[in-house]
């Protein structure tokens, strides 16, 4: 057994409920900073939405004066209610990678003989579970250093500017490692009983 980390306590029963008694080989949390970075593309987004829409809002409200093509009357209240949409979308963006913090303080993975378990508690429980003969196509992504992600599947839908990708594994882990050689193990054994 290598559970390098407890569970949360937010997640402890549910893991206890789920695991039973099969036995856990393995478990972890994210680490929050590393879990985090895959939000920085969109921070880096948010600093520009926020600034033209705080621009355009105040131009419109009225509250910047001498701007060169809004010499007219201010616009109403609503264009000002729908710059705020833009600019709360913005803060989102912004803010994106401390709720990515969040998020990975509120989950755990779990390997058992039988399979891979992500547990997540965000608003409610989610259980992912990958049974051992999904293991064996897994990828590992290294960040240089310890953290990196197992990939268990990824899925991608969409095209174009609206492509978007869905990725489910051990995400921003610190010692992905020991994970990894613990699903090597997971397949080794299934590959020598299936014999």
């Amino acid at each position: 057994m290598n559970i390098l980390h407890s569970p949360p306590d937010c997640l402890a029963k549910a893991v206890a409920k789920e695991v039973g008694s099969e036995g856990i080989i393995w478990g972890d949390s994210p680490d929050p900073s590393i879990y985090a970075r895959r939000y920085w593309p969109k921070n880096l987004l948010g600093l520009p939405v926020i600034a033209f829409s705080t621009f355009w809002t105040l131009s419109a409200a009225g509250y910047i004066d001498g701007v060169k093509g809004w010499d007219r009357e201010p616009m109403p209240m609503l264009f000002f209610l729908w710059g705020m949409i833009f600019i709360l979308f913005g803060a989102g963006l912004l803010f994106s990678p401390f709720w990515g913090r969040v998020r990975a303080e509120r989950m755990y993975y779990v390997l058992t003989p039988n399979r891979a378990i992500i547990f997540e508690r965000l608003l409610f429980l989610r259980i992912y579970v990958i049974h051992s003969h999904a293991l064996r196509g897994f990828d590992r992504v290294s960040y240089g250093g310890d953290g990196g992600d197992i990939v268990f599947k990824r899925t991608i839908s969409g095209s174009g500017r609206s492509r978007r990708e869905h990725v489910i594994g051990f995400l921003g882990l610190k010692p992905y490692k020991s994970a990894e050689a613990a699903i090597l193990r997971i397949c080794a054994s299934k590959d020598l009983t299936s014999r």
